[in-house]
């Protein structure tokens, strides 16, 4: 970076050019007089979707950061795998949006109100196992694409979707939503709603521009959610949840393990000290392993 341009990366998905902005926003109000150049991005999430797995969307990115081609990569933050790339760190978590899950539906119906049978189509595990858990009548599939791109599938064959609810708010689609899922409905994904602001280790000029737009609590409640997913055994493929909210002085952590139909879903939840909250979430992802979680995953594994 030079000392007034900051070149940003900026992938062309309709959530991702939202939350680009959205940061740039946030650097410019503080630090006025920089000027921004945003870099276009594909990546291989991009182009063929998750299929790499957790990854795919921040990979290209942090190769162009390695380069020095850009100095700022824009990601949210559940798409980053458990292990940052050697030679670059998050250098700010800005505010947290919304954590929930949302549903929506083409008649404006809650989740208990769809009829039995109804198809709702979903990309997450996690929400599919807890979407069986409340009601194993309905017929949950998967669902693929950007969240424009599964919106839009509604008028083909599905009577609802769920969706991160940050995401839908972030793309301007909030009146769409039929029903918010609490946390304790739904436990969301670990760093669900967060996004992350990565950059070069080595790179004070830039460094100090985006401790300006980072927020303490959001980075708390990450550095303990993230935790709880290394300690689970990093980026797996079982439907994990983990949420933590911090209040004050005090950080509450919920934790789940599902096997993929929802039969078997374990919950545990813990609090403690907030400048504790990388041990709370390894706490909690302990606690979960030795309740029957251990056996779920063994399951996945085998």
């Amino acid at each position: 970076m030079s000392r007034r341009r900051l070149r940003v990366g900026a992938r062309s998905s309709k959530l991702s050019q939202a939350q680009t902005s959205m940061v740039v926003d946030l650097i410019q109000k503080s630090s006025r007089g920089l000027e921004i150049e945003m870099v276009p991005v594909k990546t291989s999430g991009d182009r063929s979707g998750p299929t790499g797995g957790k990854g795919a969307f921040t990979r290209d990115n942090e190769m162009l950061l390695l380069k020095n081609e850009i100095d700022v990569a824009v990601h949210s933050m559940k798409d980053l795998p458990s292990k940052i790339t050697d030679g670059l760190e998050i250098g700010a978590t800005p505010p947290r949006g919304d954590r929930r899950d949302a549903l929506l539906s083409r008649d404006g119906k809650t989740i208990s109100a769809l009829s039995r049978g109804a198809k709702v189509g979903t990309g997450s595990l996690r929400r599919r196992a807890q979407l069986m858990r409340m009601r194993p009548d309905l017929e949950v599939v998967e669902i693929r694409g950007n969240i424009d791109t599964r919106i839009g599938k509604m008028a083909y064959g599905y009577d609802a979707i769920v969706l991160a609810a940050a995401g839908i708010e972030r793309i301007g689609e909030t009146r769409r939503i039929s029903q918010f899922f609490s946390v304790d409905e739904m436990v969301p994904a670990a760093c669900q709603g967060t996004i992350a602001v990565e950059m070069r280790k080595d790179d004070a000029l830039v460094g100090d521009v985006l401790s300006k737009i980072d927020d303490g609590a959001a980075r708390i409640e990450s550095s303990c959610e993230r935790a709880f997913v290394e300690k689970l055994g990093g980026d797996c493929y079982v439907p994990v949840g983990g949420c933590a909210t911090v209040s004050k002085a005090s950080i509450k952590m919920v934790g789940l393990i599902a096997s993929g139909d929802g039969s078997i879903l374990v919950t545990r939840s813990a609090e403690a000290p907030s400048r504790d909250a990388v041990s709370l979430g390894q706490r909690v992802a302990e606690s979960l392993l030795e309740a029957g979680g251990e056996k779920i995953l063994g399951g996945v594994a085998s």
